[in-house]
């Protein structure tokens, strides 16, 4: 049965929503056989070394550029603040902050922090986010299941009625479905309202709803009931078992312009977020968050922000967005900015075909790794530092085949590119490359961004809409943040998927490797310092020390045999059977070769890890995992074998230490 917060049974409405009864909230119960699960979704965007203000606009901007409704226009967004000044008293906004919501918010368990001001009488700061030059939340408003939908594009249900799907494809930002919970999840209530007109729908172009996110809970004036985590705010349905249509923008006018919605007629959507922190949505805070979350976007003429308060007003597009940044009061904060906006402006720029160098379309067989003479030959390395000798930047474009599971390497829609931009900077000491797809930033983790970190320059790495960037956007976490070479996405669909995300993420290091490769030191050169030292000036030798023990020689012969396993993608170990046959146990660590870094320093768990992606098999010995990238091998039959398989395809470094021999328990490193 349905049932609104207070637990009385209502009346029936129209199809269309339409009907004369007011909207309101309303809950359902749990089902005896529901298992209760609780939302987990907006943990994704908890903890990510991102203020809320940057994570709200971060997903707030993707939803709407997936949303935009013609690649030759902008998409507009303003986002409005209310701050302390500007929070309106619940009262008068009583027909959204309802005593049947306020019952549900207060009932333990909600997850509504207790400790928070009471939203009865308390001040309600809150914030808006709109967009303009988009088609809105498109699509029926009675379904009810994606089944109902499959296939169709139907954003109302994906944003208002589902969690962890969505019906985006292609080129879209977004392929999570769980970026819009970063909205309920800035309000301290867990609750949202959403004005929208629909572009292309005459017979409902303006719809608004509510929606409030809570967990599993009971309340006390229904004990024994536990209530679902989700409620809604509009008009009931008349199916069985309840359902909620939304209201018109009609009939919610007031509520609407008393939360400072600028909607209008044009089509696009509106998000209140009521009751924020007015201290993580500041002016300083948002503007911040969109230089930089949109800046490339901005950049490239697709998007422009708009920042509202009662303070006044910003207004951000590619041509005021350096005075933007001269209006963020932290230093250094300011400073950074200021160097990515740059880097924007550079990267949004037409730059002539000529003047941009296009490596070599290598055909990898198998996975994909830098050698530089599959990529570039003598011309296009001349002209490459050419180009950063004179200009102190280059631009270089690097095809890509990427290789999908039951497809052929010659595939059309197998072909992609990155295309990366190497500016010198002599004061930027060393930097992480700036990834960006489609002009959304993916700023990556410190930790694991060792291996492409440049230095002396900036570097900004594009990926497009295509073959290339449909495996980036498969690599990513659900906030985008990050790359994940082992994701279900990529493990399902692509060949060798971690090597090019490998192969991405280490471009700009490697190719400014190129570049500098005839301005590499000369190792030789101390040796004609060295030569210039005279008899007089070499250091006293220290008294003569007593003669070491003589120690018998270490039996040199060899211990264990070595194999590559090509097919398997790995390595094997057994006796050689003609060395020494009395190993009983030893240590083996691996990582992929880092050219002349040491490879085990710059192992990341992000490359592979030992029983999950990495597949330990042996025959007549027992192992242990002692480490992500280690194992303990105890041998049984001196015929053993251990094999390590399941690696992406670059070489492979191997250490092998702690080699105990049977009888006196010798160990050799």
């Amino acid at each position: 049965m349905f049932m609104n917060g207070s637990g009385n049974q209502r009346g029936n409405a129209t199809p269309d929503g339409s009907a004369g009864e007011p909207s309101g909230w309303h809950f359902f119960r749990k089902q005896s056989s529901e298992a209760e699960k609780n939302s987990t979704t907006g943990q994704h965007f908890r903890g990510k070394d991102r203020s809320p203000a940057a994570m709200l606009v971060r997903e707030g901007f993707q939803n709407s550029l997936d949303a935009r409704a013609s690649c030759h226009e902008s998409v507009r967004i303003r986002i409005y603040t209310s701050l302390a000044e500007g929070a309106l008293h619940p009262a008068a906004i009583s027909s959204f902050i309802a005593p049947e919501l306020v019952e549900h918010l207060q009932s333990p368990g909600s997850g509504v922090d207790a400790s928070q001001p009471d939203c009865r009488s308390g001040p309600c700061p809150f914030l808006v986010f709109e967009d303009f030059g988009t088609n809105g939340l498109t699509g029926s408003v009675e379904a009810d299941s994606s089944s109902s939908i499959w296939g169709e594009r139907n954003s109302f249900y994906y944003f208002m009625r589902a969690e962890g799907i969505n019906d985006k494809s292609g080129g879209n930002l977004g392929s999570w479905g769980v970026g819009k919970t970063v909205f309920p999840s800035s309000s301290r209530i867990r609750t949202i309202l959403v004005a929208s007109n629909r572009r292309g729908d005459p017979d409902r172009p303006s719809v608004v709803m509510g929606r409030c996110v809570l967990n599993y809970h009971t309340t006390s004036t229904t004990p024994g009931v536990t209530w679902r985590p989700d409620a809604w705010f509009g008009i009931k349905d008349h199916r069985e078992g309840g359902f909620v249509l939304p209201t018109t923008r009609g009939a919610e006018h007031a509520l609407l312009d008393r939360f400072r919605v600028s909607r209008g007629l044009e089509p696009g959507l509106s998000v209140v977020v009521p009751f924020v922190d007015p201290e993580d949505f500041s002016v300083q805070d948002l503007l911040a968050a969109t230089l930089q979350e949109c800046c490339f976007a901005i950049a490239r003429g697709i998007l422009v922000v708009t920042l509202e308060s009662p303070e006044g007003r910003i207004e951000i597009d590619l041509a005021t967005m350096r005075d933007a940044v001269g209006q963020v009061a932290d230093p250094d904060a300011r400073r950074r900015l200021a160097e990515m906006v740059e880097l924007a402006h550079e990267h949004a720029r037409e730059v002539p075909h000529a003047r941009q160098i296009e490596l070599i379309d290598h055909k990898y067989p198998h996975s994909i790794k830098w050698d530089d003479e599959n990529w570039i030959d003598d011309g296009r390395l001349s002209a490459l530092r050419s180009a950063w000798s004179s200009d102190g930047q280059a631009w270089i474009r690097v095809p890509i085949r990427v290789r999908r599971k039951h497809a052929a390497l010659h595939d059309a829609d197998s072909l992609g590119e990155i295309r990366v931009l190497l500016r010198r900077d002599d004061d930027a000491g060393t930097s992480t490359p700036i990834l960006v797809r489609d002009g959304l930033l993916i700023p990556g983790q410190a930790k694991s961004d060792r291996p492409m970190a440049v230095h002396g320059a900036r570097a900004v790495i594009q990926i497009g809409d295509d073959a290339v960037g449909r495996l980036v956007r498969d690599a990513e976490d659900p906030s985008h943040i990050k790359l994940d070479p082992r994701a279900e996405k990529v493990k399902s669909s692509y060949l060798y998927g971690p090597s090019y995300i490998a192969f991405i993420r280490q471009s700009a290091s490697e190719l400014l490797r190129l570049i500098r490769g005839d301005e590499e030191e000369d190792r030789d050169l101390l040796s004609d310092l060295i030569g210039l030292i005279s008899e007089e000036s070499k250091p006293r030798r220290r008294p003569t020390q007593p003669e070491p023990p003589v120690v018998p020689p270490i039996d040199s012969r060899p211990l264990l045999l070595l194999s590559r396993l090509d097919a398997e993608q790995g390595f094997a170990y057994r006796h050689d059977p003609n060395g020494d046959r009395n190993v009983k146990s030893f240590r083996v660590r691996f990582a992929y070769d880092c050219d002349e870094r040491d490879p085990f320093l710059q192992y990341e768990p992000f490359d592979f890890e030992v029983g999950k992606t990495i597949d330990i098999q042996a025959t007549g010995a027992r192992w242990a995992k002692t480490a992500e990238n280690a194992i303990e091998v105890e041998v049984d039959d001196p015929d053993f074998e251990v094999r390590a398989v399941g690696f992406d395809g670059r070489d492979i470094a191997i250490r092998l230490s702690k080699i105990v021999r049977e009888g006196d328990g010798a160990c050799r490193d």
